[in-house]
């Protein structure tokens, strides 16, 4: 089964607390979020690398560049696959990216199944 969350980093966090949301989802997706780094720490007590697909405006007041590509390569650096996406012209405005995220995340996902 595939499945994709569209809030935050639940897969990492929640699963590293709750092992059995980990296994309830074979891939994931979350727009126009970060791990800060003071919660660096959450991606070493993953039970299971889960794919996660990132999306990020150019317009975003909530988030740079440079903090998502942060996220990114602490993801790849703790061996989880990363899909990275930046979209030009777009804010923090989930609706208005849905068009360009919803197609491209369910393409992700949708390779994954559970282990």
């Amino acid at each position: 089964m595939t499945i994709a969350a569209s809030c935050r980093f639940d897969i990492i966090e929640c699963g590293a607390l709750n092992a059995s949301l980990q296994t309830s989802l074979a891939a994931a997706g979350v727009f126009a979020d970060v791990i800060s780094p003071d919660y660096d720490w959450i991606v070493t007590k993953a039970k299971r690398k889960t794919p996660i697909a990132i999306y990020i405006g150019d317009s975003d007041p909530a988030f740079t560049f440079a903090q998502t590509r942060r996220t990114r390569d602490l993801l790849e650096s703790h061996g989880f696959p990363v899909h990275y996406v930046e979209i030009p012209y777009q804010n923090h405005n989930y609706g208005a990216a849905s068009a360009t995220v919803n197609p491209d995340v369910w393409n992700f996902v949708s390779r994954y199944t559970l282990p």
